[in-house]
């Protein structure tokens, strides 16, 4: 792993002491061993955007990733979705994300499950991700824009980093009409200072500014307040959840999301580019 950016408040705000320690021991909890464990074993704890694997899922087939392929993850995080385009599609995906803590247990987690050789983490800015030029055949993201300001960046980023013909595929929180009056915590932002959503008009509209044809957008922003409603009656019982980055607040962060999607003050939206 490759150290290409220095630290500011966003990798602050998820950096986390020890998350490999604290999923060993949720691991030991849940009766699991390292052997036999697949990538959506740790769907819970590493598929932490809204809806978790099955918006991967949707994703990649949004994608049409194919055997072989090379994918970069803008803002990755721990690598979880990354992991199951690599065990599902046989892609080799490149994760880019600013915080360092997250790379390193993404690494760790990767190794575990044999996966090295497909997936790979770097330290970096999603706005100018260190990587060559036309260099990808996909680039995706999963809720990373809510922490860049420079979002125009980003999406020239991804049209630079993509080869001819290449795919860029996105599943994000952009903001609707009360967005000004998001509630916090959240689990990108405590406060107004880390929040960096932009309505989604404007947002669609960057992503045709960068060269981009859109080829679908669907606005999932039903289907997740769904899965809210549904992860929080009941709680769920596995040890391998979000808790285990967010800590006891993990149930009002994700309780804000359900009333900030009840007052239409954010959308969820996943697309599809040429």
């Amino acid at each position: 792993m490759e150290r290409l950016m220095s630290s500011d408040a966003v990798p602050a705000f998820y950096h986390r002491d020890d998350i490999v320690a604290a999923l060993r021991a949720a691991l030991d909890r849940s009766g699991r061993t390292m052997a036999g464990l697949h990538a959506e074993d740790f769907a819970g704890f590493d598929q932490f955007h809204l809806r978790g694997l099955a918006a991967t899922l949707d994703l990649l087939q949004l994608a049409q990733a194919r055997h072989g392929e090379r994918m970069l993850d803008l803002g990755g995080g721990l690598g979880g979705s990354a992991r199951v385009a690599a065990s599902r599609a046989a892609c080799h995906v490149t994760v880019v994300d600013a915080t360092p803590a997250f790379c390193e247990a993404g690494e760790e987690i990767t190794r575990w499950l044999r996966l090295e050789d497909r997936v790979h983490f770097l330290v970096g800015d999603a706005t100018a991700p260190p990587v060559p030029d036309a260099s990808f055949d996909v680039v995706w993201t999963q809720h990373a824009s809510m922490n860049i300001p420079d979002k125009a960046a980003l999406y020239h980023a991804a049209a630079r980093a993509l080869v001819p013909g290449g795919r860029f595929v996105l599943h994000d929180v952009m903001g609707d009409d009360g967005m000004e009056g998001l509630h916090y915590p959240l689990p990108w932002a405590d406060s107004s200072e880390l929040n960096a959503l932009l309505h989604v008009d404007a947002q669609r509209q960057l992503i045709r500014e960068a060269g981009f044809t859109e080829r679908a957008w669907h606005d999932v922003t039903e289907q997740t307040l769904e899965w809210l409603v549904r992860r929080r009656e009941p709680p769920p019982a596995s040890p391998l959840g979000p808790n285990l980055l967010f800590g006891d607040d993990a149930t009002r962060m994700f309780d804000n999301l359900r009333r900030n999607i009840d007052e239409r003050r954010i959308r969820v939206i996943q697309a599809a580019f040429d």
